[in-house]
């Protein structure tokens, strides 16, 4: 394998995170095995058997093994049919249902990027947060765009986090319809809110930490939430919740997730 690539492959490639391994039964010397990196294979395997060595090839093509984390599909307007935030490589700007994406999203950095947002009255504008960027103070863990992202250039990483923020994990984040404000639920807080694209970040109050966030699909004002068992709801652009009146509300410790409509 490669001795010096570039991140995020390891060194050696062939070997990382093996999966599984399966020999084709009507061929000896077919075999493929799933690496955290993509399929690798040969066709003279058993040369084995009598001591020589035998040839690996990478055996796929555009496998990579991650996690999709977040999907959106916003309103035409002139942005992208879908975007999505992946583990490990950031995500991608879908223009095309037939024709791989040509570039990862790097912006804040290029990594686990966990959720994704627009504002449903002004869908060129987005957010996107990552993983759990803690290497640089001046590389923060959310990224903008108010030109739908089609490119690397249209977005932007934000000058500040949550204070709380340990970068444990992003959790979830949703815009207001008409982008005026953002609420981030990262792992381990309570939600932030902010009104100027991520460049000051203010405790909500009212919600428990730990929870999902969603934003209204109408009304700028209002963002929900799901927290401990409870179910919470902000008239006021995220600043505050107030937990509902709705019972049989699923128990805590399982992924939820918050969709308005």
């Amino acid at each position: 394998g490669d001795t010096s690539p570039v991140a995020p492959i390891e060194a050696p490639e062939l070997g990382w995170m093996v999966s599984g391994i399966a020999i084709d039964p009507f061929n000896s010397d077919h075999m493929f095995y799933g690496t955290g990196m993509t399929m690798w294979g040969t066709t003279d395997l058993t040369n084995w058997d009598s001591g020589t060595t035998f040839a690996l090839s990478d055996a796929s093509m555009g496998i990579e093994e991650t996690s999709v984390l977040g999907l959106v599909s916003p309103p035409s307007g002139g942005g992208a049919h879908l975007y999505s935030v992946v583990g490990d490589i950031g995500g991608f700007v879908h223009t095309s249902m037939t024709t791989a994406p040509t570039f990862p999203l790097a912006v804040p950095y290029f990594g686990t990027h966990a959720a994704i947002d627009y504002a449903e009255l002004s869908p060129l504008t987005m957010v996107m947060v990552g993983g759990g960027n803690t290497s640089s103070s001046t590389v923060h863990n959310t990224a903008w765009t108010t030109t739908g992202g089609l490119t690397q250039s249209d977005w932007w990483a934000a000058s500040a986090d949550p204070s709380a923020y340990s970068g444990s994990g992003a959790g979830t984040i949703a815009m207001s319809s008409t982008a005026s404000s953002v609420v981030w639920a990262p792992v381990g807080t309570v939600p932030y809110y902010t009104t100027d694209y991520g460049s000051d970040w203010t405790a909500t109050t009212g919600a428990p930490s730990g929870g999902a966030v969603a934003s209204d699909r109408v009304n700028a004002l209002y963002f929900y939430y799901y927290g401990a068992g409870q179910f919470y709801v902000s008239s006021d652009g995220g600043k505050t919740f107030t937990a509902s009146a709705a019972t049989g509300m699923p128990a805590s410790g399982d992924p939820v997730v918050v969709k308005a409509v």
